[in-house]
């Protein structure tokens, strides 16, 4: 078998060291391929994709639906009574606050003044203070103005009802925390005199949750009613020019014209 010449020998090694080094230049994409191809098989989903949110990057998300407040329930009978047997004993300053309670509440002792102020008397006094504070059953109530005011006020407070039955399950007058002021010396003497001032307080329970102030009355008062308001009429200007194709509101309508009566011949 004749040898192979140095040259073809040297040929057959060039090329062994190309195919090697094409080959060592392919190991790695084919490796990274391989590794892709791998990962998407196991880690990507078939399903459908969801759409994920936008980020804040001028791009707003969704904003979750806001949440309704729960209206305000009146409590059952029975819990009344657990909290009154648990609260009543105590003085009402260590009673805790329901904040639902109060807010119902402090608003029903204020309609309660301004019903038994009406009832009393025919104007409102201008220094006339209404200072209620619901807890969780019971309520401290403070009117401070004129003294005789007051003293009226407190009289028909204790008249308020609701139309079914009693409002009051508790109506107790309490030494007021403000004494009486001596009314203030008139700056002149032509000056009016002004009334003296005070202060009654009482700790209220309500005989059930919830009332209204459609659901106050007084025996034997009926709330007056304002009387309607009648549309101002505006006098005529004589400077400015009438215009004659618009009907005046001010002025009665004309009386329709009589048909003339058929003639017989």
């Amino acid at each position: 078998m004749p040898e192979s010449s140095p040259a073809a020998t040297n040929e057959r090694a060039r090329w062994r060291k190309r195919i090697i080094r094409t080959t060592s230049w392919l190991i790695p994409p084919i490796f990274a391929c391989a590794a892709a191809l791998l990962h998407f098989e196991l880690h990507v989903p078939r399903s459908k994709m969801v759409p994920r949110a936008k980020d804040d990057k001028g791009k707003t998300k969704p904003k979750p639906a806001p949440s309704k407040r729960q209206p305000w329930q009146p409590r059952e009978q029975a819990e009344l009574d657990a909290l009154r047997v648990r609260f009543e004993p105590n003085p009402i300053a260590d009673e805790p606050d329901e904040p639902d309670f109060r807010r119902q509440h402090d608003s029903l002792l204020r309609a309660v003044a301004q019903l038994a102020r009406e009832a009393a008397l025919t104007e409102r006094p201008t220094s006339l203070r209404v200072i209620p504070h619901c807890h969780t059953v019971r309520c401290s109530l403070e009117i401070c103005g004129p003294t005789t005011a007051v003293a009226a006020i407190a009289l028909q407070i204790a008249k308020v009802e609701r139309k079914d039955g009693p409002l009051w399950h508790e109506l107790r007058e309490v030494d007021p925390e403000t004494k009486p002021e001596a009314a203030p010396a008139p700056e002149s003497p032509d000056a009016p005199e002004v009334e003296a001032q005070a202060c009654r307080a009482w700790v209220v329970g309500f005989r059930v949750d919830g009332s209204k102030r459609g659901d106050l009355t007084i025996p034997g008062y009926e709330p007056k009613r304002p009387a309607p308001v009648k549309p101002a009429i505006v006098p005529l200007d004589s400077t400015q020019p009438v215009d004659t194709s618009k009907p005046d509101p001010t002025r009665p309508a004309p009386a329709p014209k009589a048909k003339p009566a058929p003639d017989p011949g």
